[in-house]
């Protein structure tokens, strides 16, 4: 009996104990449930303040035509959703031409199309482009945004700071027409872990938790004041929207959905705009604003001479007076002026007035003070500038001035071609002719292309580039290959019809097969190509390139300095073996 009663007790305190533990991990399972679902439905009462005092742009969507999930007409209805009044598409592409060349409207939603362009250095934004060539963009961002440029288009430089996507190119030639200071997807990816699980927990509450990720862009506002000592350049707030996400074949998550996107971040336009959105974009009479923190019920920033206004993106060449006005209905605002970059101006009250400015940009930030999203040091506005008394230099591209030349011997070069492409060349006593057609109809993995060749070891190491004088019958971008065994660099060069072309191009501009910008081995070149491909052009596209003179510069030199090394150079293309 004593026994039995021992086992009992002893099983009676197991039991006990174990009580006692569940007792204990469902305490410590349910406090941290309690207080997710606590926070969670504070988080769900919040909605951003709205306004109708502004049209509403979406800039940076993604459709069917590239990895977003809806159809460009779909897209249509979920901005009618967001009161999105102008969708500023861009699908990928170099450029995608079906997107690139869409204008659509549903009721009072208009869509302008266009494309973000993947270049070695980064992507190149770009919209409202009205023609096309039949080659892509060149890898180099000067030539590219002069591209767009001649098409009718408008470049944006995107990712800034992204850790993925980030551009690279900063050069003294660079000036494309906006820049972006803030890209969602930028935001995500650059989440930590436990950011990341705490953004999806709440996502089902509000999606407008994410804000609280944001981060101030410090180097991308650095980066547009740098560029607007250049010349006149815009800021946008990307949305970068895709509508969700595909897993697999079929299944479609639409998280974050294009409206959700939309209504994150925008560009608001004044309403007497109304009949000129896409020119007030181009002429940066528009703020970028978070507009998941809320809709400002008022923002003015401009410039007064007597009685004429002046809104951001205009020059300013007489004296006159500066004023900010921002109001919100639940948020205590901040304003920053900045001129060239500086503070110069601050003010919590909701206006900043300056009398009788000085030459410089001018632009204006905004942040919200006690928001239960936005961090305090992230702007919920950005004004694009006003240009008081600025006289800019556009940079152009970098041309070397040759002080030597070194002519290729033109006999040298034969062509090779893959089998479905056709091509011709003949030396003529003023030119040498190449006749080409690219083999295929329609765009495939399968690459044809034909192209001129010499196979022939060269030191390049005393020149600076290669140059080029010719002609063609149409707008014609080609390859300029230099292979050194396995690695092999490439140049874009482009020529236009109707005229004879001179072009450099130096090596410093040259970039590597799958890589970046890189200077190839000069001392060991095994071979040059002039190469037309469907890496650059359309399959079927035939054309005539006329050469009257290609080779190598450099920089003047004396016999000290190589003068030796040079003539035995010239020896070699000279009489370089066929």
């Amino acid at each position: 009996m004593k026994e039995k009663k021992i086992i009992e007790n002893k099983e009676k305190k197991e039991k006990k104990k174990l009580g006692k533990r569940r007792w204990v991990i469902l305490f410590l399972f349910l406090v941290p449930f309690l207080y997710y679902l606590w926070t969670g439905i504070r988080y769900a009462l919040y909605e951003p303040e709205l306004s109708d005092n502004f049209f509403w742009v979406a800039y940076h969507v993604h459709s069917s035509l590239s990895d977003g999930l809806e159809s460009p007409e779909e897209i249509l209805s979920s901005a009618q959703k967001a009161r999105i009044s102008l969708i500023l598409l861009n699908d990928h592409g170099s450029p995608n031409l079906l997107s690139s060349k869409l204008r659509m409207k549903l009721k009072d939603v208009y869509l302008v199309g266009g494309s973000e362009a993947s270049l070695p250095e980064g992507r190149l934004n770009f919209f409202g482009a009205k023609t096309f060539t039949h080659f892509k963009l060149p890898p180099y961002p000067p030539e590219a945004i002069q591209d767009i440029r001649d098409w009718g288009g408008f470049t944006v430089l995107a990712y800034p700071e992204d850790p993925k996507n980030r551009w690279n190119y900063w050069e003294d030639d660079l000036l494309p027409d906006g820049i972006e200071i803030i890209n969602a997807s930028t935001e995500f990816r650059r989440l930590s872990l436990g950011a990341l699980v705490k953004t999806l927990l709440y996502y089902p509450f509000s999606p407008y938790y994410f804000l609280k990720n944001l981060k101030r862009p410090e180097f991308s506002l650095q980066a547009w004041d740098e560029l607007l000592r250049r010349g006149k350049v815009f800021g946008f707030f990307a949305s970068n929207a895709h509508g969700g996400f595909k897993l697999g074949k079929k299944l479609r998550i639409k998280i974050p959905s294009y409206e959700s996107s939309f209504l994150l971040l925008s560009l608001g336009i004044r309403k007497e705009r109304k009949d000129s959105l896409e020119s007030s974009v181009r002429g940066g009479d528009f703020f970028s604003c978070v507009r998941g923190a809320g809709e400002p019920q008022e923002f003015e920033f401009y410039a007064r001479d007597n009685e004429k206004i002046f809104y951001p993106g205009s020059d300013l060449h007489s004296e006159a007076d500066l004023y900010v006005k921002v109001s919100s209905k639940k948020y205590k605002c901040k304003i920053v002026l900045k001129k060239d970059g500086e503070k110069v101006g601050e003010e919590t009250s909701g206006e900043l007035y300056l009398k009788k400015i000085k030459d410089g940009t001018y632009r204006a930030e905004v942040y919200l003070l006690e928001h239960p999203f936005l961090p305090q040091d992230v702007p919920w506005i950005i004004s694009n500038p006003i240009f008081k008394g600025k006289l800019f230099s556009v940079p152009l591209v970098k041309e070397r001035k040759a002080s030597r030349m070194l002519p290729l011997d033109l006999s040298s070069l034969r062509v090779e071609k893959d089998e479905s492409s056709e091509a011709s060349y003949k030396i003529f006593k003023d030119c040498a002719l190449l006749d080409f057609h690219l083999g295929g109809k329609n765009r495939s993995e399968e690459e044809h292309w034909c192209a001129l060749a010499l196979r022939s070891k060269i030191d390049l190491s005393l020149y600076e580039g290669i140059y080029f004088r010719g002609s063609s019958d149409q707008l014609l971008r080609f390859w300029v290959e230099l292979r050194s065994g396995k690695d092999w660099y490439f140049a874009s060069l482009k020529l236009n019809p109707g005229r004879e072309n001179r072009v450099q191009i130096p090596f410093d501009r040259f970039y590597r097969i799958n890589g970046g910008r890189e200077r190839p081995p000069l001392k060991d070149i095994d071979s040059l190509f002039i190469t037309f491909n469907t890496s650059n052009l359309e399959p079927g596209v035939s054309g005539r390139l006329c050469i009257r003179e290609m080779g190598f510069f450099e920089e003047e030199m004396d016999e000290s300095e190589g003068f030796k090394d040079y003539q035995e150079n010239m020896i070699l293309f000279r009489k370089v073996k066929r």
